[in-house]
């Protein structure tokens, strides 16, 4: 009973706080990061025209074109967060309250398998990257067969401004895949994969450790009625 009353006073605190609820959190985390990452995808798309296709990248700067790139982000921004706040296809938010700090994850409910997290948290942000490190990598390819080509007579204007191009496409590309690769394989393993392998949220490891920091603060917690 002690613990149960402090957590809700705990929850009752972080509300009159002005903080943010976990699920709101998680909706701009998932939605408004990965918009980031599909307006990216848009102008990489555009940059690979240039590149492989220079007389019809007109079409994709006029007025409409531009409207339609930049309109495309924002409407998966919202697809994402209608799909996810609206629970019709059962996905849930839990929250795990325990001292000192908190974690959000996504939990679902019986009729949707938590394959469908998987599908939905891990690969989707993925998406935008893969095609971002694709369309880099082609870059790279076509510059530095461009290079090949201007060499042999002897341009070394063109083949400068092509090395320069070939330096920040082979960066770039090495920056979103460990983007990629690196940085959210740690930060869904640690938050959705343990749903995954215990089909169930959050995982008894957490629930496990949240139960020795309470008891090892349970000295502090007053004892409410």
């Amino acid at each position: 009973m002690r613990i149960k009353s402090w957590l809700e006073q705990r929850e009752h605190t972080s509300r009159n706080s002005g903080k943010a609820p976990c699920f709101d959190v998680t909706l701009e985390r998932l939605g408004y990061e990965s918009v980031g990452m599909y307006a990216s995808c848009s102008s990489v798309i555009q940059r690979l025209l240039a590149v492989i296709s220079p007389h019809s990248l007109k079409d994709f700067t006029r007025p409409k074109a531009t409207t339609f790139f930049i309109a495309i982000p924002w409407t998966i921004c919202f697809i994402m967060r209608t799909f996810l706040a609206s629970d019709a296809q059962g996905l849930v938010m839990k929250q795990v309250d325990y001292y000192p700090s908190e974690r959000c994850f996504i939990q679902s409910i019986s009729s949707w398998p938590s394959t469908s997290i998987f599908l939905y948290v891990f690969i989707q942000p993925h998406v935008p990257l893969v095609t971002i490190c694709g369309c880099y990598l082609v870059i790279f390819i076509t510059t530095l067969k461009q290079i090949r080509r201007e060499r042999q007579p002897n341009n070394d204007r063109r083949v400068e401004t092509l090395m320069r191009r070939l330096d920040l496409s082979q960066g770039l590309f090495v920056c979103y895949l460990w983007h990629m690769v690196g940085g959210y394989q740690f930060i869904y393993s640690a938050g959705i994969l343990p749903d995954l392998s215990q089909k169930k949220s959050p995982s008894p490891r957490i629930f496990a450790r949240s139960r020795q920091h309470l008891q090892r603060h349970e000295s502090s917690i007053p004892n409410y009625q």
